[in-house]
């Protein structure tokens, strides 16, 4: 006897009242030279400039650092962080796309390298870029950089995790980077919807986001096991 089965799907209507979507896109520029970000260390990737993988892991690195100060222990926040970010068991909640509106333009090593600090010691350190020079002992050519780039992030969240996303992409944006180096300058990104409108008011633009997104400010006393955003200007 051969038996039949119907299957309705449910209407898009549906779906959207029972897990309602955000959906957030901001316009990014690299403001400074981006070595490395590719598959081989130190090398910019000529098929994918930037790659939504690298930047989901720095979203998930930031969200640990701000909204992950809410925990107390590790065990809490990795909880958290897997059911939002995704593990080997399970699937990230945010979905992660890129559009390069800007390509840039390569630049050599010797174009953007710091002068020896023994030449002018009013020039930048030259360790910043040391890891992209020639080394002819072992066999290693100069790298290139690419400047100029501008893209278009988009991130699709749960309705409920709007915070959580927005804040990683706030603290990504103005403390971190893309690419190697990022904490010598390197890769550094500019978002006009996310960034202080100037100098002036820097710690109320700070204490203002802290606040809107979510973000406890903690003493020392209060420290936690791993890396989180620090609250304190000097």
């Amino acid at each position: 006897m051969e038996r039949t089965f119907h299957y309705e799907p449910p209407k898009i209507g549906d779906l959207k009242s029972k897990n309602p979507v955000s959906t957030e896109k901001y316009t990014i520029s690299v403001i400074t030279p981006l070595f490395g970000g590719g598959v081989v260390a130190g090398e910019n990737d000529k098929k994918m400039l930037i790659r939504p993988m690298s930047i989901r892991g720095q979203l998930r690195f930031w969200w640990r650092a701000t909204r992950g100060k809410t925990f107390s222990s590790v065990s809490e926040m990795r909880k958290a962080e897997q059911n939002i970010w995704g593990s080997t068991d399970t699937p990230s909640k945010v979905n992660v796309t890129v559009k390069i509106t800007k390509k840039g333009n390569s630049v050599a090593y010797a174009d953007v390298k710091p002068k020896d600090i023994r030449d002018n010691r009013d020039n930048k350190l030259p360790y910043v870029l040391f890891p992209f020079q020639e080394n002819r002992r072992e066999g290693k050519t100069a790298k290139s950089g690419t400047v100029n780039i501008e893209f278009e992030l988009q991130c699709s969240f749960p309705k409920e995790l709007e915070k959580d996303v927005e804040a990683a992409v706030w603290a990504w944006v103005n403390f971190g980077g893309i690419g190697a180096r990022t904490r010598r300058g390197c890769g550094a990104l500019y978002c006009e919807k996310l960034a202080p409108k100037n100098a002036d008011g820097l710690k109320q633009w700070f204490n203002g986001a802290l606040q809107q997104y979510g973000i406890p400010q903690q003493s020392a006393a209060q420290a936690r096991e791993w890396s989180t955003l620090g609250h304190t200007f000097y």
